[in-house]
């Protein structure tokens, strides 16, 4: 059975003592087992300090990044071209620059994906 995570826009919060351990405890039952793709608009150096512990930090980056592919993006933001009157018109509107991740393989070649 093949099965693939996705952390979406991981990042916008610092995790807490909970957030920590659940995340290393996925990331270590997935690691060269399952397919997990992360993406987030933090930059993937800033990762250590959203995870807050560095010795969990360590452990869950070391698998994520461990044999990753990096995809960076660059240019446009998808939503800010598709942007139409109303939504250009709406003061509330926020537009994505870019994200950050990581894809990990069950063959032990990861993906980071990052745009800026």
């Amino acid at each position: 059975m093949c099965s693939t995570t996705l952390l979406d826009d991981w990042g916008p919060e610092k995790l807490n003592d909970e957030q920590r351990r659940d995340l290393l405890e996925i990331i270590e039952d997935r690691y060269e087992k399952r397919s997990t793709i992360v993406t987030s608009q933090v930059p993937v150096d800033h990762w250590y300090d959203m995870i807050g512990n560095p010795t969990i930090a360590d452990a869950i980056l070391d698998r994520l990044v461990h044999n990753a592919y990096r995809i960076e993006l660059s240019g446009e933001s998808l939503r800010k071209q598709r942007q139409t009157p109303c939504q250009t018109a709406h003061e509330g509107v926020r537009t994505l620059t870019g994200s950050w991740g990581a894809f990990s393989r069950p063959d032990s070649q990861p993906t980071l994906i990052s745009s800026s």
